[in-house]
């Protein structure tokens, strides 16, 4: 069947009335549903799907066509390449994303890991790749009532965004649809074009091409007002004139729509009674091609074919297009996301009307920003460090000794410390690649992870730590050495501590693998958070135990501390609950402060005391922060699941224990390293 030809008759005007004939070519054997047409400029190729088979073609320009079957999926209904990755494709399974790698004639299919997820019962069906390298996608839900029925208004309109980390994000745009076949963009950017096939129209919508955000919505075509042609539209694809192609499923039609008009400027009649997608492919962008379905034909009909329901078809009669765009690998994307669980809140306040607004809890100025979770659960992290040389985040897991290094938007690898209760503090040793101080129980201890080592070693020691004392965490300042806190246990009450048996103290890291330890502080009782003021004139440290942040004068030089005072108390705010923990200053010269038991992030003046942001997290106990990413515009969040009841864990859309990050919540500095003396 391959090579077939037919003359068919284009335009209602202009064309007929010359008399000219025009030739469409049969380029594909038949599938059951072709859909999905994508042209990839780079291979010469032309993609589809056959949807009820689950397999993959790529059809070779006046070449061969070869398939792959996608496994384990019931229906697929889209394929779309990623751009710069050669044959990776992005492929819309029945309810899954997955990936498939055929570069160097590997057939390699995995699912991407999904941030939100569509709607129970609904299953993909097609959509279109945006000029940001964003999928739009459409889903439907078959109805109870037999095949090919689907359930009104149940289906949606989803916006796919695909990161480097083999992770998708899932958000609904549209809800309402019941079964759209087609969408397509203005050549301007400025709307989205989508087809519902249920009621015979397309609808055009305002779109914000950066942050994806629909607006108003009209009808510009309904094939109920055309009593001359018949079917459903299903595939649409904009032209070099700035009109859409739109297939008629059921009538064996392609017609021209002026979208600014409504009116129908041409018609073609192709040789198979079913089209579906439509896409412009060749060299010069001006070779239609048509995909097709054979599904529900009768045998009877199709027997009496002279091309082939269900082929691909190809002609240069009927104009010319654009390429089509490719699906863009992104780093975080984290915008406005009201549909995503994942969403949290940052809300400004007028301190003028601060009591007011507190009591109501009437938040002003509210902005809808994203949150990623980044890692998996651990039971306690904490300690995060932004290692600008790697590109990587470090933290620890305190109960279970574990050193954490997760790379920016790539994989986490993790050391296990034996021989340590806890580990509570990692920071890596400036110019030393992956060598890094980790403080223990009651030990500093050197860990080098360079060369794929994972070597363990106690630095030896100038002083020690008070008697019953062991290391929380700390932060290490702008001349290389490390503050740190320590506390005592309860001999009577787990996580219970004596008060004001613990200390600061300063440590310093010689070449020689020793340390000196020098008590700077002492009645401290559980400090979460050491932070520096930009000028390094004052060290802030953070009592969890009295819910209270102190501002303390610092000599830099020589690490001697002078006089403190409370610059927050947790106490004055009874609209805010749980324990300060962590604490980071930002670009704008505030504190960053984690409520540990709120889920709660608030942003502190220091030199007011007030309370100008807060922060919803969607786990209740965050940690330690830090700044990070190739701007220092993204905040790392460390978080625990320990003594969560396993009912609440079990509840949670995001868990307790990860890291999470987002760039809705500021800038800040570079996260210093040890410094050898």
């Amino acid at each position: 069947m391959m090579g077939k030809h037919l003359l068919i008759w284009f335009g209602l005007a202009l064309i007929c009335a010359l008399g000219t004939s025009k030739k469409i070519l049969q380029v594909t054997e038949s599938v059951t549903l072709s859909q999905s047409l994508f042209w990839d400029e780079d291979e010469q190729s032309v993609l589809f799907v056959d949807v009820y088979n689950a397999e993959v073609y790529e059809h070779v320009f006046n070449g061969n066509t070869t398939s792959t079957k996608i496994e384990g999926e019931e229906t697929i209904s889209l394929v779309a390449p990623i751009e710069g990755k050669g044959k990776l494709y992005v492929v819309a399974g029945h309810r899954d994303i997955l990936k498939l790698d055929c570069n160097d004639n590997r057939e390699v299919v995995s699912k991407f890991e999904a941030i939100g997820e569509i709607g129970d019962g609904e299953v993909f069906s097609d959509g279109k790749v945006d000029s940001r390298g964003r999928l739009w996608i459409a889903t439907l839900v078959v109805s109870d009532e037999g095949p090919y029925r689907y359930v009104k208004g149940a289906g949606s309109i989803y916006l796919i965004t695909v990161y480097h980390n083999d992770t998708v994000k899932i958000e609904r745009k549209l809800s309402n649809v019941t079964y759209s076949n087609g969408i397509e963009f203005s050549g301007d950017d400025k709307h989205i074009y989508i087809i519902e096939s249920d009621t015979r129209t397309i609808h055009q919508i305002e779109l914000d091409i950066e942050t994806g955000e629909l607006g108003d919505s009209k009808v510009i075509f309904d094939l109920h007002d055309h009593p001359n042609l018949h079917g459903y539209p299903s595939g649409i694809v904009l032209d070099g004139n700035d009109e859409l192609g739109v297939s008629l499923y059921g009538s064996g039609k392609i017609i021209a729509v002026n979208p600014h008009t409504s009116e129908v400027t041409g018609i073609a009649d192709i040789p198979v009674p079913n089209p579906t997608s439509l896409v412009y492919g060749g060299p010069k962008l001006d070779i239609k091609y048509i995909s097709s379905s054979r599904s529900n034909v009768p045998e009877s009909d199709l027997a009496k074919e002279v091309f082939d329901s269900g082929a691909i078809f190809a002609s240069d009669a009927l104009g010319s297009g654009f390429q089509s765009h490719k699906i863009k690998l992104w780093n975080f994307d984290l915008v406005s996301s009201p549909d995503i669980r994942s969403t949290l809140f940052l809300c400004e306040w007028d301190s003028r009307n601060r009591s007011q607004h507190w009591v109501k809890k009437k938040w002003p100025k509210c902005t809808s920003k994203k949150i990623f979770q980044v890692t998996e659960s651990v039971s306690a992290s904490q300690s995060l460090f932004w290692d600008e040389d790697q590109q990587s985040v470090l933290f620890v897991d305190l109960y279970n000794a574990v050193v954490y290094e997760h790379v920016f938007n790539g994989n986490t690898t993790s050391t296990k410390i034996e021989g340590q209760e806890t580990i509570s503090l990692v920071a890596p040793i400036e110019g030393k690649g992956k060598l890094y101080v980790v403080a223990g129980y009651r030990d500093i201890l050197k860990l080098d992870c360079n060369d794929d080592r994972e070597v363990v070693s106690k630095f030896k020691t100038i002083g020690q730590i008070g008697d019953g004392e062991q290391f929380s965490d700390g932060k290490v300042d702008s001349r290389g050495r490390l503050w740190i806190a320590t506390l005592v246990s309860s001999n009577f009450t787990p996580y219970r501590l004596i008060k004001g048996a613990g200390s600061i103290y300063l440590i310093t890291v010689h070449h020689n693998d020793t340390v000196k330890i020098e008590k700077k502080l002492s009645n401290v009782t559980y400090s979460n958070g050491i932070e520096f003021s930009a000028d390094d004139k004052h060290i802030y440290i953070v009592e969890s135990d009295t819910k209270t942040i102190h501002q303390i004068e610092l000599d830099i030089e020589s690490g001697e501390l002078g006089a403190s005072k409370v610059i927050f108390d947790l106490n004055d705010h009874p609209h805010l609950h749980g324990y300060p923990d962590g604490i980071i200053l930002d670009g704008n010269g505030e504190l960053g402060v984690s409520l540990f038991g709120s889920g709660k992030i608030i942003a502190v003046n220091p030199n007011t005391g007030e309370v100008t942001a807060f922060v919803d997290l969607p786990v209740p106990n965050p940690t330690s922060m830090v700044f990070g990413g190739p701007n220092l515009d993204i905040k790392y969040i460390a978080s625990s699941r320990k003594n969560l009841h396993p009912s609440d864990l079990a509840k949670e859309v995001f868990d307790s224990g990860a890291i999470f990050a987002s760039d809705a919540l500021g800038s800040g500095f570079q996260s210093h390293k040890i410094r050898l003396v």
